[in-house]
């Protein structure tokens, strides 16, 4: 065998490696893409599930925020009717149906959902007497809240919540916890803003203990919130005086 075919025989075994080479790498490029391309599709898919889930949700949520005005309207305008028994209770048949869906569609994509949103199903679960979904739910609006309105809200939710269930300290910890929450937003909020949402919700938890009869403990709460309201603008603070002076007469009452 000659050198000439000795090179010939090297040359056409570097071409056959070259080949099988390429050819790896075209496979596995295919292979590559094939993956990105279903990821991509996964992907799509997963988020336009989301954004139905989204639209769906807050559709709920605009009927569930409806339908207690409905309640009201309803009994108001047809008192002592047994029609009108029948109807309330098909609103309420609506408001569970509803409300557990929703919270369904909320605990399977938690991450896409707002505090707010979080917080208005709970208050639909509520209303349905669903008390331990309506806490699961609340507890988790108040996880994701941002924001000193967001933390405040879902802190005067989770008061309102465990007062209405009986736990009055639970109820107080939570307003302490909204409070706190305005002080420690006096470097980033006009003052002003933080002394009306401050008087606000001690008016809120005045009249909760009013109803409970803890009448000793509304008064102080009266006091802090007649001292911030000294703080308002004139404009301002006629409101909350007027709250103030209705719930003092309560407590005189």
């Amino acid at each position: 065998m000659t050198e000439e075919n000795n090179n010939e025989i090297k040359t056409e075994k570097r071409n056959k490696e070259k080949r099988e080479f390429l050819s790896i790498v075209i496979a596995g490029c295919a292979l590559i893409l094939s993956i990105l391309s279903t990821a991509y599709t996964l992907y799509s898919n997963y988020a336009a599930e989301v954004r139905a889930s989204k639209i769906e949700t807050r559709q709920m949520i605009q009927r569930l925020s409806r339908l207690p005005i409905e309640h009201y309207e309803l009994m108001a305008k047809y008192k002592y009717d047994p029609m009108a028994e029948m109807m309330t209770g098909l609103l309420q048949m609506e408001n569970v149906l509803l409300a557990n869906h929703a919270r369904e569609l909320i605990n399977s994509h938690p991450e896409s959902f707002t505090s707010f949103e979080c917080i208005a199903t709970s208050s639909a679960l509520k209303n349905a007497f669903l008390y331990e979904e309506a806490a699961e739910l609340l507890k988790k609006g108040h996880q994701k809240a941002k924001g000193p309105a967001a933390k405040a809200y879902a802190c005067k939710e989770l008061a309102n919540f465990n007062f209405s269930r009986g736990d009055t300290s639970g109820g107080r910890e939570y307003y302490k916890k909204m409070l706190q929450v305005w002080s420690d937003s006096s470097d980033t909020i006009n003052p002003v803003i933080i002394a009306d949402a401050k008087a606000h919700g001690l008016i809120t938890w005045a009249g909760i203990e009013i109803e409970l009869n803890n009448f000793a403990y509304a008064k102080g709460l009266l006091d802090q919130a007649g001292e911030l309201t000294s703080q308002l603008p004139n404009a301002a603070a006629i409101n909350r005086k007027q709250q103030i002076s209705s719930l003092r007469t309560k407590l005189q009452n």
